[in-house]
């Protein structure tokens, strides 16, 4: 069959769509012609899109959401209505049967089944549930028996429950088909390759998505099969590496063994891994240096021992001071990522979170206030308790938590307020690191480095520009 595969996430900078490559890859290993249209990089997707299908001619159309939205709560922007779009313009050029899937999908597959119209969709990993999709597909037989399919038949959604891989299986699949993307255009505009080093999560954060959408079970690539594949993003060029897991020393044991695998091969390149402090290591962050690591962002989410609990990280406030003052001992530059708002959140809390950034003293922090709240997590399921949701929410448009213990007004105006007079204090903006077109002039430059230099970078350039 000839399988069309569809990027449609279109941010800018733009993120190689890794995920569709590893499918592409499975389909194309299964005796399938496979074309990708990367809309991430298209200038005009109502042009691009007939276009592509009128040469190529798919038999099936198979589309990957990314996200839902931005998850931020002060400029939020809700990315469904464009996925609908491009649904259509793919329906108006073919009659070709159109399969989702993708992160964002798998949240919600059955709301955005209905929202945009398809015929099928893949829920979690879709390696070996779209292949055997597309085999059911050709011989016109219905996909009852298939984990992870949801698919319309007589006017009605029925759903299977996805199966995921086994670290063994997992560590079997060959790398990613990465030749049907322009890697080097990843590079130039967004900046970075990225690599996975293993899926699932096991730690109990109550908004986190990554247990829905990859489960709960840890499993592993082999650090050989890993640094293989690093050594094949620098034969292509790639200078800077981004770690795709949801946080990459969790375990520890797997960071230390990859590390120790490149530092074998004298592999360097560099990166800034995203990290939770919950067990901080010397010997990782060593391991790290060595390796090409230029800074650390840590996902404490909040510096405040109540709140710790309250959205269940797994770690305390002493291990957050330990994990920053072995990064100034070894000289790493770190930073923080926070979220403001969660259950139980009051003045106190805020302050006491404030409070420790300004003794910790990172390079840089990340604020988000809100928390973008999805079914299925169980900050969702505090949130129907509150009586913020109910069974009437429309639960695909983006809902932000923010408790009822803390004045949102006034913790939005103070740490907007602490924003102004803390020039290492980010706050996502409308015009920020994140959707500025200068921000890809600076990748196309030859910049790299972790967000805060690229951020500074860009300030920089807006100064030269007002001055001229």
């Amino acid at each position: 069959m000839k399988v069309l595969l569809v990027n449609s996430n279109m941010l800018t900078p733009p993120i190689t769509p890794l995920g569709l490559a590893y499918v592409a890859m499975s389909v194309r290993e299964d005796g399938h012609d496979v074309h990708v249209l990367d809309l991430n990089l298209s200038e005009d997707i109502k042009a691009d899109i007939p276009k592509t299908i009128l040469e190529f001619s798919p038999d099936v159309i198979g589309i990957s959401i990314r996200n839902i939205d931005n998850v931020t709560m002060l400029h939020s922007a809700f990315f469904i209505p464009r996925v609908k779009e491009v649904v259509k313009h793919c329906q108006n050029a073919s009659d070709a049967p159109i399969v989702l899937g993708g992160p964002g999908f798998s949240m919600m597959p059955r709301e955005i089944m209905h929202e945009v119209g398809a015929d099928y969709g893949v829920i979690g990993e879709g390696e070996v549930a779209f292949v055997e999709l597309l085999d059911c597909l050709q011989k016109e037989e219905i996909p009852y028996d298939i984990p992870g399919v949801i698919f319309r038949d007589n006017g009605k959604l029925h759903r299977s429950s996805p199966r995921n891989m086994s670290s063994e299986k997992l560590d079997q699949l060959p790398p990613p088909a990465r030749d049907l993307l322009d890697n080097l255009k990843y590079l130039n505009d967004g900046g970075m390759g990225n690599i996975q080093t293993k899926r699932g999560c096991d730690q109990k954060c109550i908004y986190c998505t990554y247990p829905v959408i990859e489960g709960r079970i840890l499993r592993f690539r082999s650090p050989k099969k890993i640094v293989d594949e690093i050594e094949i993003l620098l034969e292509m060029g790639i200078d800077y590496l981004h770690f795709s897991d949801s946080t990459f020393n969790i375990p520890n044991e797997h960071a230390f063994n990859i590390c120790n695998e490149m530092k074998r091969r004298n592999i360097s390149i560099q990166y800034t891994p995203y990290m939770s402090p919950y067990s901080p290591s010397r010997e990782i962050f060593t391991l790290l240096k060595e390796t090409g690591c230029d800074g650390i962002t840590f996902g404490t989410d909040i510096i405040s021992e109540k709140m710790l609990l309250n959205m269940q990280k797994g770690f305390t406030v002493a291990d957050i001071f330990k994990s920053s003052d072995l990064c100034k001992e070894l000289d790493i530059p770190f930073s923080m990522n926070l979220l403001f708002g969660g259950p139980g959140e009051t003045k106190e809390t805020v302050m006491e979170s404030l409070h420790n950034i300004d003794k910790m003293k990172p390079v840089a922090v990340g604020a988000m206030m809100g928390i973008r709240c999805f079914p299925q997590t169980p900050l969702w399921n505090i949130a129907c308790k509150e009586g913020l949701i109910s069974k009437d929410t429309n639960i695909l448009e983006p809902f932000y938590y923010v408790s009822p213990t803390i004045d949102k007004n006034w913790m939005i105006d103070t740490i907007k307020e602490y924003n102004e007079q803390h020039d290492n204090f980010f706050i996502p903006s409308r015009k920020g690191i994140h959707t500025d077109e200068l921000v890809i002039q600076i990748f196309r430059d030859g910049f790299r480095g972790p967000f805060w230099e690229v951020y500074r970078e860009l300030m920089r350039r807006l100064e030269l520009q007002r001055d001229q």
